[in-house]
């Protein structure tokens, strides 16, 4: 505050209340309290910040941890099926049948490489190759995905638990909740 203010002379361009002196000291009290709240709010604006970029911050290293964790058990699998080819191949060829052979051998050393791809590669780098080859062979990239999809599909399903009672399939699945929903309706009219 100015001393002019403070002294009450006649430079401060806000009126002196005919109260006295006690009446402005009230509203520089009230100024000051307002300032004081709003350095309250930046503050409390400022920490929320700092918690967020925390979060923010936690959050990315628990996805790239994961996403290190997945890419290393891929390149694992990669490098299980990289194997279980070339062994279908070299049987193969005890069987005379060298050229179906030769197509597994070609097909473990391309899922080999993507083993090492993975091993090798960062998320970022990862998601770049992927890029970069989904636009130069966009029909191999569907297929792959397709390939990819069902594989990945018939795996889930045959990992599930199996249960003991059996369950209700195909179009009276689904027969309960329709029965359950139009008993609603009729007891509401069709009104929410």
């Amino acid at each position: 505050m100015s001393e002019s203010r403070l002294t009450g002379s006649s430079t401060t361009a806000r009126p002196q209340d005919s109260t006295g002196p006690a009446s402005g000291g009230g509203s520089e009290g009230q100024e000051e309290g307002a300032q004081g709240l709003g350095a309250i709010g930046q503050e409390a604006v400022s920490q929320a910040q700092e918690q967020a970029v925390k979060i923010v911050s936690q959050a990315r290293e628990q996805v790239t941890a994961s996403v290190k964790t997945q890419t290393t058990r891929g390149a694992n699998v990669a490098t299980v099926l990289s194997s279980t080819l070339h062994d279908a191949g070299s049987q193969l060829r005890d069987q005379n049948e060298a050229t179906v052979a030769t197509y597994l051998d070609q097909a473990a050393d391309q899922v080999e490489q993507i083993g090492a791809m993975l091993d090798s590669q960062d998320y970022g780098q990862l998601i770049g190759t992927v890029q970069g080859f989904a636009r130069r062979q966009p029909v191999l990239f569907f297929a792959a995905a397709m390939a990819v999809g069902v594989v990945g599909a018939k795996f889930l399903r045959s990992s599930a638990p199996q249960s003991s009672s059996p369950q209700q399939s195909g179009p009276d699945a689904y027969a309960g909740l329709r029965n359950l929903q139009g008993s609603e309706e009729r007891r509401t009219g069709g009104y929410a």
